[in-house]
């Protein structure tokens, strides 16, 4: 398991991030907090500050991505059709384990024989605790299939079947995707890896059922 980060030091490297990015968005459109300060008493002062308050409210809606820690792009999925009987019974040389959510919401939808599938993705790594709604807003709201899942699933984790370092995060952290069942509701799937019994267990949840920890992985499409 990975140490826990002092909360304290996790917020001060956060407000230091959004005041750097809005000093530099300060500075890219030519406005000077000092100077506005120094026009206050002038006629017009009030316009200047509240020049600054317009262009810092544009930067915060600007900065939508901030929570969210780009760990790799260009992620490339090739995956041949296979048995789902076969890897999801451990039979394909990566030790698996299901949760009971997974078992009777996600695996019966996929199919029996998985078809191929060719995607792209990138991951990104959480800076503090969100939730599915915070990771969402700021992702982008892209869904796999339950075929889907199981593809891009199979492919990564016979990269690293002992937890070798690679695409997905391992050490017991998190690989978050969200999968679009066949009623339209929306779960998310957590992949990890359990050092202790030396296995990738795979599980299914509920929406905002609980705050996702820092340093978890979440991936998206492209």
């Amino acid at each position: 398991m990975s140490k826990e980060k002092n909360p304290l030091v996790q917020i001060a490297g956060q407000f230091e991030s959004v005041v750097t990015e809005i000093s530099a968005g300060l500075k890219e459109r030519n406005v000077s907090i000092i100077e506005a300060i120094g026009k206050l008493a002038q006629p017009n002062g009030k316009k200047a500050i509240q020049k600054i308050v317009d262009v810092i409210a544009d930067l915060f809606i600007e900065m939508k991505v901030r929570f969210l820690k780009p760990a790799e792009t260009n992620i490339k999925i090739s995956s041949p059709a296979f048995s789902k009987a076969k890897f999801f019974g451990s039979k394909d040389g990566v030790m698996i384990s299901t949760g009971s959510n997974f078992d009777s919401w996600v695996l019966p939808e996929i199919s029996d024989t998985v078809p191929a599938f060719q995607g792209i993705f990138s991951s990104f790594d959480l800076t503090k605790e969100m939730t599915d709604s915070e990771i969402r807003g700021e992702k982008g709201e892209d869904t796999l299939t339950p075929d889907e899942w199981a593809a891009k699933t199979r492919a990564l984790v016979l990269k690293q079947p002992n937890s070798e370092n690679s695409h997905l995060a391992s050490d017991c952290k998190s690989n978050i995707d969200y999968v679009r069942l066949k009623s339209g509701r929306v779960v998310a799937m957590n992949v990890y890896w359990d050092a202790d019994y030396r296995v990738w267990n795979l599980y299914a949840l509920d929406l905002d059922g609980l705050r996702w920890s820092s340093d978890f992985r979440v991936f998206a499409r492209g």
